[in-house]
């Protein structure tokens, strides 16, 4: 038997902010953020549904506006990957697709109820913070090393 990959919620929120929000050239190479991503999808389904080609469609295109606009993939590229990772299966006759969960991959019971578009929020939130703190410290440290100007004689009190 092959090793499953085990994915909790807090890998799952931390993985997919970070992929959603920084500009990305296609999917990502290393598994386990690649089924982060594909399994996010699924939260715009429901488990026990059948879908034709374009409601699936409208599904990830919804997904990339909301969750993952700087990722540069289109539907059809998300569409095939679901299918060829176990994420969606067609019906025999090929009229519709289900939602399913692929093999060697376990993902926490408590994903099924987090919210993709609110994880990706929360990371913007979290960056946009991060970069205040940056720039404040930026600020105070730059006024520190400011000196003020003394005529050339160095700061009050120094021996030249």
């Amino acid at each position: 038997m092959s090793d499953v990959i085990a994915i909790d919620a807090d890998v799952f929120k931390d993985r997919l902010a970070s992929l959603c929000l920084r500009p990305r050239p296609g999917l990502p190479r290393k598994q386990r953020d690649r089924h982060v991503l594909l399994r996010s999808i699924l939260h715009l389904l429901d488990a026990d549904g059948l879908y034709s080609e374009e409601e699936i469609n409208v599904a990830i295109r919804d997904w990339l506006h909301t969750v993952a606009p700087r990722l540069r993939v289109d539907h059809v590229q998300l569409r095939r990957a679901l299918v060829d990772h176990g994420y969606l299966s067609r019906t025999s006759d090929g009229a519709a697709y289900m939602p399913c969960q692929p093999e060697g991959i376990r993902f926490a019971p408590e994903i099924a109820g987090l919210r993709p578009a609110a994880i990706v929020e929360a990371g913007r939130r979290r960056m946009a913070r991060k970069r205040a703190l940056h720039l404040r410290a930026d600020d105070v440290a730059a006024k520190r090393g400011a000196m003020p100007d003394h005529g050339g004689e160095g700061p009050p009190g120094s021996v030249q």
